[in-house]
């Protein structure tokens, strides 16, 4: 036997029993459990390893050797399209005649705009606007040739450029001006330098530090702070205080049992734990 029983434990040590305890209760439960439902199953006639019946969509499969062939279609010619879900070549077909069903617009420059009745469906005509000297573009809707977009641009409000202005009159006044331009003369009060120290100061109706006078002893006393040294008795069963030397060596004298001690106590009690 290695360990001392005369070691103090932890608490680590106490919940490790605790634990052990526990872990075995479980296990035999455990075993208790399967035996109950080992028996049930054999009372019942159950026996292992043996299938009794196997079922395919209601239709019985023939058990041989504790095997079953069950046939699982592999290739989609050997289900039934009730669905009639179509093939990618189907799709595709599908698509283009879609896309041949449809028209094909395009641009067709002309001297003027055409006649509804002369004028095609899915034509984009193009008309040369004489005052902006871009195109305009018109097609064929509802039975009627309607304009689609213009270059045309309404300058009703254009103000020309000024020399020397941006896009507006210069509103901003000489006297805004020189007012904007006195904010920027701020200099900041003079104060007189202080080394480090402890300082109670004074702050002026701008928030800066306006005046500074040294702490002195009364400044600390009126806080509440005592004024001399203060002395600590030894403590007691009933009265905080210091520890007394006699305590003290018999604190040290206290040894706390390794974890290897406690582990070695534990295998000699119960056994190794398994791994």
């Amino acid at each position: 036997m290695a360990y001392e029983l005369t070691h103090l434990t932890k608490l680590s040590a106490l919940q490790a029993l605790a634990q052990r305890a526990e872990a075995t209760y479980a296990k035999k439960a455990e075993l208790e459990a399967l035996e109950g439902r080992v028996d049930d199953i054999v009372s019942t006639g159950g026996e292992p390893n043996v299938i009794d019946t196997i079922k395919v969509n209601g239709e019985a499969q023939k058990v041989t050797d504790k095997a079953v062939d069950i046939a699982v279609p592999t290739k989609v010619s050997d289900l039934s399209n009730d669905s009639e879900f179509q093939t990618n070549a189907q799709v595709a077909q599908a698509i283009q005649a879609a896309i041949a069903a449809t028209g094909h617009a395009h641009f067709e420059k002309v001297d003027a705009v055409p006649e509804a009745s002369a004028a095609l469906e899915n034509v984009l005509y193009l008309v040369m606007n004489g005052t902006t000297q871009h195109y305009d573009i018109y097609a064929k809707v509802d039975g009627e040739v309607v304009l689609l977009d213009d270059t045309t641009v309404d300058l009703t409000n254009y103000v020309q450029k000024e020399e020397g202005k941006g896009l507006s009159t210069n509103d901003y006044t000489t006297p805004e001006k020189e007012k904007l331009a006195s904010l920027n003369n701020y200099t900041h009060p003079a104060y007189t330098p202080q080394g480090s120290g402890l300082y109670k100061i004074t702050v002026d109706a701008t928030g800066h530090v306006s005046a500074v006078t040294a702490v002195v002893k009364d400044d600390i006393t009126g806080l509440g702070i005592p004024a001399q040294d203060t002395t600590y008795t030894e403590a007691t069963t009933s009265q905080a205080g210091l520890m007394s030397a006699a305590d003290k060596t018999k604190l040290d004298g206290m040894v706390i049992a390794t974890d290897e001690e406690v582990t070695e106590m534990l295998n000699e009690i119960y056994g190794p734990v398994a791994g």
